[in-house]
């Protein structure tokens, strides 16, 4: 299970994501295609993330754990 928190801007977005060990498939927006995202947890996921063209990302979390990918 995952999801995606919207700021009052495009610039706050984040998403938290628990999981089992499979990537989950987020839509964040098309705002943000391109964007490279990491998890800022650093705990399980060490890898970024690169936002598709059509705004969905596919986020890997380690199962039984929580990660939260911002960009920047």
């Amino acid at each position: 299970m995952s999801w995606v928190r919207y700021g009052p801007g495009i610039d706050d977005s984040a998403v938290l994501s628990m999981s089992s060990a499979r990537p989950e498939k987020n839509h964040v927006g098309e705002m943000h295609a391109g964007e490279v995202w990491t998890d800022i947890l650093l705990v399980w996921e060490q890898g970024v993330v690169v936002i598709e063209q059509d705004g969905w990302a596919k986020l890997i979390c380690s199962g039984t754990s929580v990660c939260v990918y911002i960009w920047g």
